[in-house]
């Protein structure tokens, strides 16, 4: 893992969030996702990308987030993914929009930059698609919506996150606002839920391609909210992460640790506008996949 890498990762952070956010000393007592990213990557620029065991073991997934988070924030902002250079987001609305993302991304809890990140995540899949993404910037609208050519309705699309603490009353709440987001816009449209549940399934350890039973079950959750009500949502796309560290580095002179991007859908049975069988709202996952020697 060459340093050079995570020199970059550094200044992606920093171009996205200012670097005096960084250097402030109030901001070392963070415990914001984006400052913990920012220190591991410095903490592995200072060691030459070399890793110490065992105590680096436990980082092996945060590393690999963090290059896979990297990727989606080059490939939205209109960046160079091959030589991770930031881009200027001008694939992703105006200057409004962008003044939004920076507005949530500071929330002290972290919060909001981890929904950004999933707003961004499945915006950034539209566009390695070739689909026109125009991002809102209204206040009480949903994230963005895209143009496919093979669509008669625009997809109106918004993004939430489940935290770990919630109870699954909340998925209900979050699928109703967005309910409401959409219908707000007053267009024909295929309204489309995003929900991130990664902090709700606990990793496997290995890698199946089996639903996890928690999946399951929010599955059924989000089904039964939009069973009858609901009605301007057209589908509901559930995301989660989850990862697996083949081999010990320790002993094995070709470990690699892969961490994967996985999701489902969750149909309206009875929408405003009925998605078509064929589209794709998402096809398998991106996976981010580094050896360890």
């Amino acid at each position: 893992m060459p340093s050079l890498n995570f020199e970059f990762y550094m200044k992606i952070l920093e171009d996205l969030f200012g670097q005096q956010w960084f250097s402030d000393r109030e901001r070392k007592k963070s415990s914001h996702p984006a400052y913990i990213n920012w220190k591991l990557c410095l903490k592995l620029i200072k060691q030459a990308g070399l890793l110490k065991y065992p105590a680096d073991l436990q980082i092996l997934p945060d590393i690999a987030k963090v290059i896979l988070d990297s990727q989606i924030i080059l490939q939205c902002s209109g960046g160079d993914i091959s030589n991770l250079i930031l881009g200027s987001f001008a694939n992703y609305g105006s200057q409004s929009v962008r003044r939004r993302l920076k507005q949530v991304i500071l929330q002290p809890d972290g919060n909001g930059f981890k929904s950004v990140m999933t707003e961004l995540f499945y915006a950034a899949w539209h566009i390695s698609e070739g689909h026109k993404v125009t991002a809102y910037e209204e206040e009480g609208y949903p994230d963005f919506q895209v143009i496919e050519e093979d669509l008669s309705l625009p997809l109106v699309t918004d993004c939430k996150r489940i935290q770990r603490d919630s109870n699954d009353l909340r998925f209900a709440k979050v699928i109703n606002k967005a309910n409401n987001q959409v219908k707000k816009l007053g267009v024909q449209c295929y309204g489309i839920a995003v929900i991130d549940i990664t902090e709700k399934v606990r990793n496997p350890n290995v890698f199946s391609d089996e639903i996890p039973q928690s999946v399951l079950h929010i599955k059924e959750i989000v089904s039964n909210a939009i069973q009858k009500d609901n009605s301007s949502i057209s589908a509901v796309l559930l995301f989660w992460d989850d990862y697996v560290v083949h081999g010990d580095p320790r002993m094995s002179p070709d470990s690699l640790i892969a961490y994967r991007r996985r999701s489902q859908i969750v149909k309206h049975c009875d929408p405003m506008h009925n998605l078509p069988e064929e589209i794709r709202l998402f096809n398998l996952g991106k996976t981010s996949i580094f050896r360890v020697s």
